[in-house]
């Protein structure tokens, strides 16, 4: 089940990745339509959820730098104040090729540390890919237009470069002016396409349906506060990150959701040729060991429960 949907991508000084949230507005859009605003879950911008993005490096958990203190001071895992890249960006010429892959435009315009860790974990979180390959054009047009429009990506984000126009309702209205950083529905976004479904076949559409879904569920008796963190290739290549959705929908259902591993993506060609077979044992093992090592490596108390997870196979 699809937990919740970001209104952003906080990244690099809180830089947001308009076209992915324009998907997530239109989904709003459509809340108010089938009438499911009452069962709204909003995460504002203060909750810890919001506030709070991790990187995994080194066997750590490391958080994003957030606001001028962070930018200007060194942040593990990076080894510089992040201000650096930012004026290596207001610096670099504008680039000339037609299109490139992510690792090569983040690397030549904030540098190889940025490249690395933030671009590369991202990369893998969000589109469970390799950044070396993806197309920087397709993945993030706003970023790329903004280089081609006023040769900085800062600059052209400051100025409006890339936006997109934007759905409107009294949702989205009230989600800007609280500045939403995510949002679910009280049963689990499945919501979404439940009510949906039941508006078209009151229209007399036959919708078709019956995919399986698989997962795991333990109960928990921790919290952990913030979103989630994600994990660069560079540390482990399979688990892609972990959401700590308990912190952010713990009235989902009545029943925290807990850890969901991000597993798979294009590392999943090396364990089929390394003769792994794919299936939802070893993916369930991969996720707890994930969750054991990475969750507890930081959050001592968390060594003591087993954690309520759901691996989604991207």
């Amino acid at each position: 089940m699809v937990r919740s949907l970001n209104l952003d991508l906080e990244d690099l000084g809180r830089l947001e990745c308009w076209e992915l949230e324009l998907c997530s507005w239109a989904c709003g859009e459509q809340v108010s339509e089938l009438g499911l605003e009452s069962e709204v879950l909003p995460v504002r911008g203060n909750h810890p959820a919001a506030q709070n993005r991790f990187l995994y490096v080194g066997g750590a958990l490391h958080p994003l730098p957030s606001g001028l203190r962070g930018l200007l001071r060194p942040s593990p895992p990076f080894s510089k104040p992040l201000f650096w890249a930012g004026l290596r960006d207001l610096m670099k010429p504008r680039g000339k090729e037609p299109d490139e892959t992510v690792h090569s435009f983040v690397q030549r315009r904030l540098g190889p540390e940025v490249a690395s860790l933030a671009m590369d974990s991202l990369c893998r979180g969000v589109f469970a890919g390799n950044s070396r390959e993806l197309s920087m054009r397709s993945c993030f047009p706003s970023l790329f237009q903004a280089e081609q429009t006023h040769r900085s990506i800062l600059l052209g984000l400051l100025l409006g470069a890339g936006r997109s126009p934007q759905p409107d309702s009294s949702l989205i209205r009230q989600a800007r002016a609280e500045q939403w950083s995510q949002w679910s529905l009280r049963g689990g976004l499945e919501m979404l396409p439940q009510a949906l479904h039941n508006h078209l076949t009151s229209k007399g559409v036959t919708v078709f349906k019956g995919r399986p879904v698989c997962g795991l569920s333990l109960q928990p008796e921790g919290r952990w506060k913030g979103f989630g963190h994600l994990v660069p290739s560079s540390e482990d290549p399979t688990v892609l990150g972990i959401v700590y959705d308990s912190v952010a929908f713990p009235e989902q259902d009545g029943n925290p959701p807990g850890l969901r591993v991000m597993l798979g993506g294009y590392w999943l060609e090396k364990l089929q040729a390394n003769g792994h077979e794919l299936s939802p044992e070893l993916f369930r093992q991969q996720a707890q060991e994930a969750a054991a090592t990475q969750v507890s490596s930081a959050f001592p108390d968390c060594s003591k429960v087993a954690p309520d997870f759901g691996w989604r196979f991207l």
